[in-house]
């Protein structure tokens, strides 16, 4: 049991870090308005590999846990959907 909460804060850390270099490209490119595609795809890739930890994960919490953890996959498919709509 101890090791899935461990599991889950280092996940969750995962995902706060991906998020933030994702919005970070992100928002350089709003401003910018060009993207560096190699990057871009490579954040791309990374948050498709965070999200498949994730759903792993997700089989084997609690349901007290798998909110959490659903909220965090919430935040990086809306991250996904923004680089991806804003490019």
């Amino acid at each position: 049991m101890m090791a899935i909460y461990k599991q889950m804060d280092a996940m969750l850390s995962k995902v706060e870090e991906t998020i933030a270099m994702a919005r970070s490209e992100w928002e350089e490119g709003q401003k910018l308005e060009y993207y560096d595609q190699e990057e871009y795809s490579l954040l791309q890739q990374r948050i498709n590999e965070v999200e498949d930890e994730l759903s792993h994960l997700l089989r084997s919490t609690t349901p007290q846990q798998r909110v959490e953890l659903e909220r965090a996959q919430a935040r990086l498919r809306q991250m996904q959907n923004a680089m991806i709509l804003g490019q």
